[in-house]
């Protein structure tokens, strides 16, 4: 399952760097597809790998929860460098994650700031299937 998944991360990722890396996980988390698993795996490998590489600071948390009953939040932040959002040209990790989250179907947010680390969240929830009645003309 996906906490699984980030808990590997995190294991390679301490063993590379000196970075503190906290996980937390809601004990209350839906069963979520696969391919979502993956992609959400996927995204946070990205996001530590960035925070590892160009954030400069100490400490990475990664949180996972439930959200609205059936969904989840992933949120890795970092205590680096951060970047300014708006002037700043995104390379192919941030390009990656956002297309892995459209992929899904997930909304994926970039909050930062110099000088206060960043923070990548992204939400996803199961598409909606209509249940309005059927026109049988």
């Amino acid at each position: 399952n996906v906490a699984d998944g980030l808990r590997r991360l995190i294991n390679s990722a301490e063993r590379a760097g000196d970075m503190k890396i906290g996980l937390t996980t809601d004990p209350t988390l839906p069963r979520i597809p696969e391919k979502v698993e993956d992609e959400l795996i996927r995204i946070a490998q990205e996001a530590l790998q960035n925070a590892l590489r160009y954030g400069e600071g100490t400490e990475i948390t990664i949180e996972l929860h439930a959200m609205n009953g059936d969904g989840v939040n992933l949120s890795i932040s970092d205590n680096g460098r951060g970047f300014n959002t708006n002037t700043i040209n995104p390379g192919y990790g941030l390009i990656g994650m956002r297309e892995r989250a459209e992929c899904i179907g997930a909304a994926m947010t970039i909050i930062s700031e110099p000088g206060y680390g960043t923070q990548i969240i992204v939400s996803w929830t199961p598409p909606q299937i209509n249940q309005g009645s059927l026109d049988a003309n």
